[in-house]
């Protein structure tokens, strides 16, 4: 860049700031399309600015149960090391209180976060092993062959989900309970979702990487079957991943078998993990809301600065009607995100279900319809589950398979996040094309493959 677009860059940017702080300048409120926890939000703290400091000066604005002010609040976390985000209550009053301090960047909706239903079948004739012999050969069809080129010994798996019921005799004592964002004891007690997930990952029977580590860190809670999502917030997965970003043991790989409405914060979050060294890898979500007559995907516009381009036919996304738009996954975070890698569903038959999202953010495929792991009941039972979370898996554990056997073995001076890259680049560039007989407009026709033995 010559030195008058840099000069001219530099004025545009002090202007700006300018006018806005003598415009008195309010920072935006994002809202979630899934709903949000009501009255709690993500406070963005900007660049530059301390986050205790700017917490003392939000405390010093709103006055908790003060009848006078008619001002409730309450600052219930600060996460510092992912994103700088402060967690607060705050009622309409001390939203338009914090709106003058400097320090924040944007305030956005705690939204609520959905694992998926993973609808067990126990009368399905797909075989048991199905998963892993159809991701080690690249045509149709099954041989038998179950083996994969590796086991992920020495590689650190993050699962951030509903818990992992670390005695299943499948796991070996390779499952760890790190964190619970409840203050629990980290066991699956609800739906059986993180258990499922990691049995495809690192499990010893039907799992990918049956020598990788797990680490699970409790991030959902129970309430979703009752119809409460109090512990089903964005605010939970982010103390997740901030303890990752503390704790972390390199290499590693982090799983997000989850999604919520498009969420600024979270998918920040991801990149500062990536950028840290760690594989990010992700659901693309369950499919909500109705396709076109010709049975296609509608196309779900997104914002700039991520991975889909918004097309000259599609309508103005300020004014289009959501109900009448697909839940892709360019609508989801973190599948939206570019430093993810982002995984659909195929059944048994090479077909992409109808419950799996798809569309331009989608990396790649992986078999996710029927797939057998393990139950979270017993700690000897096993169950037929799908789900994008399922496919999430079996790409989780394909990358820790990757790392064990060398693919970041690269000079030092390379910075992580381009390390990492290496791995996403080499699963993608391992996979089986053209292969998945629905995949939709727009969705890479890639499909998950791991050389076996």
């Amino acid at each position: 860049m010559r030195c008058r677009e840099l000069q001219a860059y530099i004025f545009v940017g002090a202007l700006w700031a300018l006018l806005q702080a003598s415009s008195g300048y309010s920072p935006p409120v994002i809202q979630n399309s899934d709903g949000s926890l009501g009255g709690q939000y993500l406070i963005k703290i900007k660049a530059g600015y301390d986050i205790d400091a700017v917490a003392k000066e939000i405390e010093d604005l709103i006055v908790p149960d003060d009848s006078k002010s008619k001002v409730h609040a309450e600052i219930k976390h600060k996460i510092k090391n992912v994103v700088p985000v402060i967690v607060a209550r705050l009622n309409f009053k001390a939203q338009e209180k914090i709106q003058t301090v400097a320090g924040i960047e944007y305030i956005e909706e705690d939204g609520i976060v959905k694992e998926e239903n993973l609808a067990s079948d126990k009368d399905t004739k797909v075989p048991k092993d199905y998963g892993l012999d159809r991701i080690n050969q690249l045509d149709s069809g099954l041989d038998g062959n179950v083996t994969i080129n590796g086991d992920g010994f020495g590689t650190n798996i993050y699962l951030l989900d509903t818990g992992i019921q670390d005695l299943h005799r499948d796991f070996e004592c390779r499952a760890r309970h790190a964190y619970d964002a409840f203050g629990g004891d980290g066991f699956d007690t609800c739906t059986g979702h993180g258990t499922a997930v990691a049995g495809i990952i690192a499990g010893s029977r039907y799992g990918v990487a049956k020598r990788a580590t797990m680490h699970s860190l409790k991030v959902i809670g129970c309430e979703a079957e009752t119809g409460s999502y109090e512990n089903h917030a964005v605010s939970y997965v982010m103390l997740g991943l901030d303890w990752v970003m503390r704790n972390k043991v390199s290499p590693c790989v982090v799983v997000l078998a989850l999604s919520t409405g498009g969420s600024r914060v979270l998918d920040e979050a991801v990149k500062t993990i990536h950028d840290a060294g760690c594989v990010v890898v992700a659901a693309a979500g369950r499919s909500e809301l109705a396709k076109t007559d010709e049975g296609q995907p509608k196309f779900f516009p997104v914002g700039l600065g991520y991975r889909a381009p918004l097309p000259p036919t599609t309508p103005d996304p300020n004014k289009v009607d959501l109900d009448n738009y697909i839940h892709e996954a360019c609508a989801r975070s973190p599948a939206r995100s570019p430093y993810v890698v982002t995984v659909a569903a195929i059944g048994s038959t090479d077909t992409v279900p109808s419950w799996s999202n798809t569309g331009l953010c989608v990396d790649l495929f992986a078999p996710g319809e029927s797939i057998y792991t393990v139950n979270f009941k017993n700690d000897d039972d096993f169950f037929y589950a799908s789900g994008t979370a399922m496919a999430a898996a079996y790409v989780a554990g394909a990358a820790a398979v990757h790392i064990a056997n060398g693919v970041t073995e690269v000079p030092d001076i390379l910075p992580p996040q381009v390390v990492n890259n290496l791995v996403k680049m080499k699963i993608l560039k391992d996979t089986s094309t053209c292969m998945v007989l629905n995949a939709g407009e727009g969705t890479p026709n890639r499909l998950l493959y791991l050389q076996p033995n």
